[in-house]
């Protein structure tokens, strides 16, 4: 973990003393010892330095969560759910029973706690797996747009008196 948090700090010094350097260039040269000039290549990464797109992604969260599901993205998010249910199912008593047959002779109840436990934890990864897709990829809003346009193409349709005539697409 330490090593982790090293990382990308030495590697943002290097960036701000890449970009601090032609600026020293630029003004002229003071008397500096050795010593405060690392100090100030390593006090600088740690200062705030505006970040636009994590405040444009915070609107756009701020955006979908407004932004309730369409019948699309319910209908979606209901498949997704319905899926996930169907896939934990497949991990049955008996099933994992199986799996394991010398622990469900031997300790039964055990078993059926770690069953139920890997159950119940796997769904709870799969779920937080999906929402973090669904955020990153912006579905509900994307899918409640196509419901927008695909309203709003019938009802063009209908403005036009197409309502039930078929014509074939133009080449």
């Amino acid at each position: 973990m330490a090593a982790e948090e090293q990382g990308p700090p030495s590697t943002a010094a290097a960036a701000a003393a890449a970009v601090a350097q032609p600026q020293v260039q630029q003004s002229p040269p003071q008397p500096q010892s050795q010593s405060q000039s690392q100090t100030e290549t390593h006090t600088q990464p740690q200062q705030p330095q505006p970040q636009p797109q994590p405040q444009r992604q915070q609107g756009q969260e701020q955006e979908q969560q407004q932004q309730a599901p369409g019948p699309r993205a319910s209908r979606f998010q209901a498949v997704l759910d319905s899926s996930l249910s169907h896939t934990l199912a497949k991990i049955s008593w008996d099933n994992f029973a199986a799996c394991y047959p010398t622990i469900a002779a031997q300790a039964p109840g055990t078993l059926r706690a770690v069953q139920r436990q890997m159950v119940d934890r796997l769904g709870a990864l799969c779920k937080k797996e999906f929402a973090s897709i669904l955020q990153a990829r912006n579905v509900v809003a994307r899918l409640n747009e196509l419901e927008t346009l695909v309203s709003e193409a019938e009802r063009r349709r209908d403005e036009a008196g197409l309502a039930g005539q078929e014509q074939p697409p133009v080449p």
